[in-house]
């Protein structure tokens, strides 16, 4: 059986267009801090320049709708719902929270059957 490529040559080369970084460089080093495609870059820096023209509070709700859309794409990309999206500044923040989660429901689970076994 032959194995089917997610990704064509086009469109690899269509990503490395759209990003600034691999027409200095190879990179590799992509473990939680890959190059940017101009687009983000783009708007990341225009969103900063109105930020200081109008301050951050204002810009964050003249954007809020549209970070708030952010939720919606990502839970229809991984198929989940978007109650369950959580956006943080960096994996080791999410791993972090991720474990942390992880230890409460495991205290909790721990607490409920210590309860249900003195209720028997």
């Amino acid at each position: 059986m032959q194995q089917q490529n997610m990704i064509t040559e086009e469109e690899v080369l269509k990503f490395r267009e759209e990003t600034r970084g691999p027409i200095e460089k190879i990179h590799f080093n992509n473990a939680g801090s890959s190059l940017n495609p101009t687009i983000v870059v783009d708007t990341v820096v225009n969103y900063l320049r109105e930020e200081a023209i109008i301050g951050g509070y204002e810009a964050y709700f003249k954007y809020k709708p549209t970070l708030e859309y952010t939720y919606d794409l990502i839970a229809k990309l991984i198929n989940s719902e978007r109650d369950e999206i959580e956006i943080l500044e960096n994996a080791s923040t999410a791993w972090g929270s991720l474990s942390m989660a992880l230890d409460s429901m495991r205290a909790m689970r721990s607490s409920l059957l210590k309860w249900n076994t003195l209720r028997i």
